[in-house]
């Protein structure tokens, strides 16, 4: 049998169970709306980067910077 004590002390920590596991939730979704909300606003200028990186990626793959990223073994 459970004393009363015991029956208050499982309350309790079901209590800040259930209310930890909700502040995690939520501190994740506002994160994730904040995050959201800045690659909106930045929407452009992250497409011109990565039509930038695209480019420098196709020139390496046509053998136009060999020397800088011929560091390592070629296979």
């Amino acid at each position: 049998m459970k004393t009363p004590c015991l029956k208050k002390n499982s309350l309790l920590h079901t209590l800040f169970f259930l209310s930890g596991f909700s502040i995690i939730f939520i501190a994740l979704g506002f994160s994730t709306s904040f995050i959201g909300r800045v690659f909106i606003e930045n929407q452009d200028f992250i497409r011109q980067i990565g039509g930038i990186i695209i480019v420098v990626f196709g020139l390496v793959i046509v053998g136009v910077f060999t020397q800088v990223f011929n560091e390592g073994p070629s296979y």
